[in-house]
């Protein structure tokens, strides 16, 4: 199921944040993560944010501002790949345009992405972390 966060579940987005970026981002430093939750704090009350829950456990949450998905993080189990997909299929309900950013060393992140539709649209420089990003682009035919 998936639903609007609750402000309750803040502890259990932060570890999911925290997990998630530590397993998809491990050419980055996880000292950035770990101190970083104050960012994501910040991030979620500028965000419109949906969970993906099961049996009344968040296993994921979408962060959308517009149509930018400004974040995207699922428990780094072997239903990563399902939630993510679950997610986006949601936020494409929502919305006949997306957008968002993905390291291009995140390549199993990047084929999920482009199994859902997205396509590559340009390429960035990270601001945090000046790795090169792309960007990725979704449309409603």
């Amino acid at each position: 199921m998936i639903r609007q966060y609750k402000e309750q579940e803040l502890t259990q987005l932060t570890r999911i944040w925290i997990d998630s970026r530590i397993r998809e981002c491990g050419f980055i430093s996880t000292d950035l993560w770990r101190n970083g939750v104050d960012m994501l704090k910040m991030s979620i009350d500028r965000s419109d944010v949906y969970v993906s829950v099961d049996r009344k456990t968040v296993n994921g949450f979408i962060q959308l501002d517009g149509q930018e998905i400004v974040g995207l993080y699922a428990v780094p189990d072997r239903h990563f790949r399902k939630v993510i997909i679950q997610l986006l299929s949601y936020a494409k309900e929502h919305s006949s345009e997306l957008t968002l950013h993905a390291y291009i060393k995140d390549e199993d992140t990047i084929k999920i992405y482009n199994h859902c539709g997205f396509t590559v649209e340009g390429h960035v420089s990270n601001k945090l972390t000046n790795e090169p990003e792309l960007l990725l682009v979704w449309k409603d035919k």
